[in-house]
This record gives structure tokens, C-alpha cells and sequence, in this order.
């Protein structure tokens, strides 16, 4: 009895996108291309000032990294997680059902809530085939053709501003993989102010006391012996291996 029937349905698909990607630090990133936003953490990379003298204890580190990026808009309901199993294979996982509850539409007799994710939608852009923006983006760094770095967040738009810090503490500053996820982050949405969680150096930013809004993020570092996993001590997750 909706606007939804058979066929609307039976014309969806999965879709098999191919990543984009650019060199950093020896390291071949790839990102989800639109319609998510992945292809952000690429231009803000093309344009980031050199960090070369540089490390995380320098205000200068981190507005280069905030400069190179701009402001970002809220997000709503995603998680994030990745896994590596014994054979090599990698997966690097967002799912999200947008704002909270998503949709507030479960299928009957199932438990599965449906996304509202068309939120992102304008008016004029509502047509047959359109797909809204969105905000997922799954994350990996390779060396060599081989994952080196699996990594991501939740967070909405602010997934990408994470993704930076981690991608500079981690490859250009060699961090250990659980401060660099653990570490203090800063947050720039639009509308509001550069927001820096209590432990950066002093870069102008107003506080930042709610954890949930500089992501979740978890990362596995391949290391030529083993594996570095680490989880967000902001999060209920874990890093578990078998």
C-alpha cells in the first residue's frame, strides 16, 4: 500500500565499486568514492601542507591536518568494525542505519529496521535510480599491494577529519596503533567552532567533552611478524584475536 512495490524492488542491486586511491608515505590509501565521501580524505591528503618536521605534540601538526579538511556536517547511527582472518584476507566494515532508529520502520516478524539514509536528499533531487549521499567510509592503507593499515570510524561526516588524525599518527608520525586511536582528537562541524578533546597541544580550539562526537574508531596495523589491533577506548568495542 506504499510508494515502494515489486518492482522498485526487484530492480535493486548490490553495487561493486571500485575504490579510489592516492600515495601517502610509502602507502597506497583506498577510499570508498561517491556517493560517500571517502573521496574527501583523498582531496584533503592532495592539498594537506608537508607535516616533515612535525609531530603530535606540535599545534602547527594538527592545524595543517584541520586546515587541509573544513568543516563537517552531523551524522546519525553507524557502526564501524574490521577483521583480518589467518588466510590474510581484510575486511574493512561501516554499516549504518542514519539517524537514530533510522527509517523508525521494522519489517514485521523480522526485527530489521530499514535506514532513512534518502535523508540526505533535496526536494528537487527525489527521482527513479538517484542515490543519496552518505557517509560511510571504510578505510585501508596498502604496502606493497597488501593491506598494511585496515582501518575506520563512525562518526558521519566527521569520519573523514578522523581518518586524517589516524592516517598522520599512524603512517607519518609511526605512532603505536592504540595511542594513535586512543589519542585526543579535534572535531569541526559546520556552523561550530574547531573542538579539541582535552591533551592536544593548543591549536585555538574550543572544548570538546562528548566522545561519541570524534568517532569510534578501531584499526588493525599488519606488521611484518603479527598483528597490532586496537580499539576505541571512547567505544564498547573490543580488539579480539584467535
Amino acid at each position: 500500500g506504499g510508494l515502494i512495490d515489486a518492482e522498485d524492488l526487484s530492480a535493486t542491486a548490490h553495487t561493486w565499486a571500485e575504490p579510489i586511491h592516492t600515495s601517502y608515505r610509502g602507502c597506497e590509501l583506498h577510499e570508498i568514492p561517491p556517493n560517500s565521501r571517502g573521496h574527501l580524505v583523498i582531496e584533503a591528503l592532495d592539498r594537506l601542507e608537508p607535516l616533515a618536521g612535525l609531530d603530535p605534540d606540535d599545534a602547527e601538526y594538527h592545524l595543517r591536518l584541520a586546515r587541509a579538511i573544513g568543516a563537517t556536517d552531523d551524522g546519525g547511527d553507524t557502526i564501524y568494525l574490521c577483521v583480518r582472518d589467518e588466510s590474510g584476507m581484510s575486511v574493512s566494515l561501516n554499516q549504518s542505519l542514519f539517524n537514530a532508529f533510522g527509517s523508525g520502520v521494522v519489517i514485521p516478524g523480522t526485527g530489521v529496521l530499514l535506514h532513512n539514509r534518502a535523508s540526505y536528499f533535496k526536494p528537487d533531487e527525489y527521482m527513479p535510480g538517484a542515490r543519496p549521499t552518505h557517509t560511510l567510509t571504510p578505510a585501508m592503507a596498502l604496502k606493497d599491494g597488501e593491506p598494511r593499515l585496515i582501518f575506520g570510524t563512525m562518526g558521519g561526516e566527521t569520519q573523514v577529519q578522523t581518518h586524517m588524525q589516524l592516517l598522520a599518527r599512524i603512517i607519518h608520525s609511526s605512532q603505536d596503533v592504540a595511542d594513535a586511536v586512543a589519542a585526543p582528537r579535534w572535531v569541526r562541524r559546520q556552523g561550530d567552532p574547531l573542538r579539541a578533546e582535552p591533551g592536544l597541544p593548543d591549536i585555538g580550539a574550543e572544548p570538546q567533552h562528548y566522545p561519541d562526537l570524534a568517532g569510534h574508531a578501531h584499526a588493525i596495523l599488519v606488521e611484518p611478524t603479527h598483528l597490532a589491533a586496537a580499539h576505541d577506548p571512547r567505544s564498547d568495542g573490543a580488539a579480539l584475536g584467535y
